[in-house]
């Protein structure tokens, strides 16, 4: 099968060495194959820098305003002329034979999606294997998939729902119409996952470990960002919006619970009281955020059933007061500087 490959790689000023790395694992795959890379206006030192790779055959770069990842995906995704897609953060890499390997994969096993294993470089220089909830083959009970994204933990790492370590097939994505939603900054890739695992007729998985990504303290997603609560409003709606049957099963009661902890360990803590009662009571006016609260979902460990308490008896203020201490705090640097969105 002599299918084309196109990978979608934004940048944002990325350190040289992780790009150098990122388009070298990308350069070396199946001959057939297009890289292109978007640049998410970066400064012109970088730019100039990306420049150097346009000789290359492979090399498409685009350049554009710094409108957010998911524009920039979206922007490749509108160059791509490849048969399968593969979206690649510029400070991760594929493995040798990556696409080598899908091809085989997608051979044997048509699919709309193939998703895939990673290796997870840590800070510290570990690396660790990711976690796969799926053994190999079809997945054959899509509930299983949508529970795993509304129910992981940040300890258990899967990558089921990121748009990397994943293939998609070209002719899927167009024929539904699928990208990423442009409006939203956090969980764009949830969502455009919920698109692409609700319309898919067929998603194999893979035990295959075909991707590296690299933990990055100042990505979007480690970065406190002023504008969470509102994000986090719009990113429930557009999942319910989409697909309506996920708001009746009590995992996605627990998601919206777990969104709610996630914003109250890591980035409240940096708001005043004020602030904090003004952007906590703008979740509180989302019908699936208190059709959650209500339904006292299982599962819930002991920080998240105090919320769950001090939220439903609005005893806000003893609420911030627990943000404020140890007990469920997980703070993250107060940034507006991202190297690479992620």
């Amino acid at each position: 099968m002599s299918k084309k490959f196109s990978i979608i790689i934004p940048c944002l000023n990325t350190p040289k060495n992780c790009i150098d790395k990122c388009i070298s694992s990308a350069i070396n795959q199946f001959p057939n194959t297009e890289i292109i890379l978007v640049d998410n206006g970066s400064d012109k030192n970088f730019f100039s820098y990306l420049l150097t790779f346009q000789n290359l055959p492979q090399v498409k770069i685009i350049r554009e305003n710094k409108l957010g990842v998911s524009s920039a995906r979206n922007k490749g995704l509108s160059y791509a002329t490849g048969d399968y897609i593969i979206f690649l953060d510029s400070d991760d890499y594929l493995e040798k034979n990556c696409l080598e390997k899908l091809s085989l994969i997608l051979e044997k096993n048509p699919a709309d999606i193939v998703i895939h294993k990673t290796n997870i470089h840590e800070l510290d220089g570990s690396v660790n294997e990711n976690k796969c909830l799926f053994n190999d083959g079809y997945i054959t009970d899509k509930n299983e998939i949508f529970k795993s994204i509304f129910c992981t933990t940040n300890t258990i790492f899967s990558c089921i729902e990121t748009p990397w370590a994943k293939c998609y097939s070209k002719k899927f994505l167009d024929k539904n119409n699928i990208n990423f939603s442009e409006d939203l900054l956090i969980g764009e890739d949830v969502l455009f996952n919920i698109k692409c695992y609700t319309l898919a007729e067929n998603i194999y998985v893979s035990n295959l470990i075909l991707h590296n990504y690299q933990r990055n303290p100042n990505s979007l997603s480690s970065s406190f960002q002023p504008n969470m609560s509102i994000q986090s409003d719009k990113l429930i709606r557009h999942i319910a919006e989409f697909n309506p049957n996920l708001t009746d099963y009590e995992y996605f009661n627990y998601y919206c619970i777990r969104i709610l902890s996630r914003l109250l360990r890591k980035y409240y803590n940096h708001l005043s009281k004020e602030d904090f009662k003004s952007d906590y009571s703008l979740l509180l006016n989302n019908p699936y955020i208190v059709k959650a609260l209500l339904s006292n979902p299982k599962d819930l460990n002991a920080s998240e059933q105090k919320i769950l308490e001090l939220t439903n008896s609005l005893e806000l203020d003893k609420l911030y007061e627990l943000v404020k201490s140890n007990k469920i705090k997980k703070n993250i640097p107060k940034t507006n500087q991202v190297v690479c969105e992620k």
